[in-house]
């Protein structure tokens, strides 16, 4: 089985290959790895700038209203992380699957 760690910072998302060693209760990443830049994407919009903190604690427990430009960011990075499993998923495909 491969498991795939994602990592998603402010400009990239990272897809790894990780190893588990049963033996010693271990992980580690593997040799396998795919990474997506946000700004390679069309509608990634490169000013953009998230609502204040004191709106999002706000409506952390509540109904959070997104703007139009956190929505198409959104699309943005849902789509770099689907590129990279995708990718990587590609590279094993003789193999099973398991995100964490």
């Amino acid at each position: 089985m491969v498991l795939i760690g994602i990592d998603g910072g402010a400009t990239k998302i990272s897809a790894w290959e990780i190893i588990y060693d049963k033996k010693n209760n271990t992980f580690s990443l593997g040799s396998t790895n795919v990474v997506r830049e946000y700004r390679h994407y069309d509608e990634y919009i490169q000013d953009f700038s998230p609502v204040g903190l004191s709106v999002q604690l706000a409506e952390m427990n509540g109904e959070i209203d997104l703007t139009q430009d956190e929505m198409v960011q959104g699309e943005v990075y849902m789509n770099a992380c689907t590129d990279v499993i995708t990718e990587l998923a590609a590279k094993h495909r003789d193999k099973k699957y398991s995100l964490e």
